[in-house]
């Protein structure tokens, strides 16, 4: 990466912020003001995509090298790791937005089914902000889904590094986060065990957790 991670970390969320930010103008229709705070939609993907950072780091060093294919110029390097079970994290954030509205859940699913554009957007980003709450300030639990197979392609620098760029990272991020339920008595972030009857009930699951992939 030839930088900090914490400065390479930066640049991957500003890029975020930059690919996004101008689907919800003008920024102060899709701003939530809360209490004390005001959130823009810059800095609720901000926020978001620093969560996601977050979250995946919660993997640690669990991971396993399992081949390493040198090829000159490039490297191959797979390696096994438990992923993140996104229909965890959706189902936290499901239960936080049905909190909002009189009938709960089954308000949430119609609106979820809306195909109006702009409210689509509006709750893409009320996602993204409920995710960074639950994940980040709130530091909610989840669970983790058994050792899988990636592969990563490293490139070599001049001075003899072989680097991971920015596309291959993201890439990798996308495949960790998998869209399915971790297992009852799986590992979850605080270390205790997942059940279906309390982190990940499909009883409160919405599409979002299709359309919204993290």
């Amino acid at each position: 990466m030839g930088t900090s991670v914490d400065k390479w970390k930066k640049q991957i969320t500003e890029k975020f912020v930059d690919e996004n930010a101008s689907k919800y103008l003008p920024a102060e229709d899709f701003t939530l003001e809360l209490t004390t705070e005001t959130f823009t939609p810059e800095k609720i993907l901000e926020l978001f995509d620093q969560a996601r950072f977050k979250v995946l780091a919660t993997i640690g060093d669990d991971y396993e090298i399992t081949k390493v294919e040198d090829e000159g110029d490039t490297a191959t390097v797979t390696f096994k790791s438990r992923a993140i079970a996104t229909r965890d994290l959706a189902n936290l954030i499901n239960r936080a937005k049905s909190s909002l509205f009189e009938n709960g859940i089954e308000d949430v699913k119609k609106l979820e089914d809306n195909t109006d554009p702009e409210l689509e957007k509006r709750l893409s980003l009320l996602n993204n902000f409920l995710f960074y709450y639950a994940f980040d300030r709130l530091n909610e639990d989840f669970g983790y889904i058994e050792p899988r197979e990636y592969t990563l392609e490293l490139t070599k620098t001049k001075e003899g590094r072989y680097i991971l760029s920015d596309e291959s990272f993201l890439e990798l991020r996308k495949e960790i986060f998998v869209n399915e339920y971790s297992a009852d008595g799986a590992e979850t972030r605080k270390g205790s065990n997942s059940s279906q009857s309390d982190s990940t009930s499909k009883d409160s699951d919405t599409s979002s957790t299709s359309k919204d992939k993290v």
